[in-house]
């Protein structure tokens, strides 16, 4: 029987992470664990924020050893700043896109027209959307 990371190394997918840009941040969570079993998984993923430019972590955000690895890899860290705006990305140009939670997503998610529109072509076009929230 295959395991879950095995079916997921099946086919390589391209994920596109959206980063909250308000300035309360997003929990390391709900990037750091679905990044990793994505990028060991074999799949490509794409992080982008609803502004673009940096991004900041939650004060408050659940830690453990994954997060705190996450955290203190430059090269991770890296890829949360100087984001792309995600007005310059589609639906269609992505097989999922992952909306990472935190405190700052109630700021911005639900007022961004170009959320609105990747996960409305993402739904058109069969394509899956998840809204990553307390994942531990």
């Amino acid at each position: 029987m295959n395991t879950i990371s095995e079916k997921l190394r099946m086919v390589q997918k391209h994920v596109l992470a959206v980063l909250t840009s308000h300035e309360t941040g997003w929990h390391i969570s709900q990037l750091s664990r679905p990044f990793d079993i994505l990028i060991s998984s074999g799949h490509k993923v794409t992080i982008c924020s609803i502004a673009g430019g940096n991004t900041s972590v939650a004060e408050v955000s659940y830690q453990d050893v994954d997060c705190a690895e996450f955290e203190s890899n430059a090269a991770k860290m890296e890829l949360c700043q100087n984001t792309l705006p995600l007005k310059y990305f589609s639906g269609k140009g992505f097989d999922c896109v992952l909306l990472i939670g935190g405190p700052g997503a109630m700021f911005d998610f639900h007022q961004c027209e170009d959320l609105a529109r990747i996960v409305s072509e993402c739904y058109e076009n069969g394509k899956q959307y998840f809204h990553c929230y307390n994942y531990r």
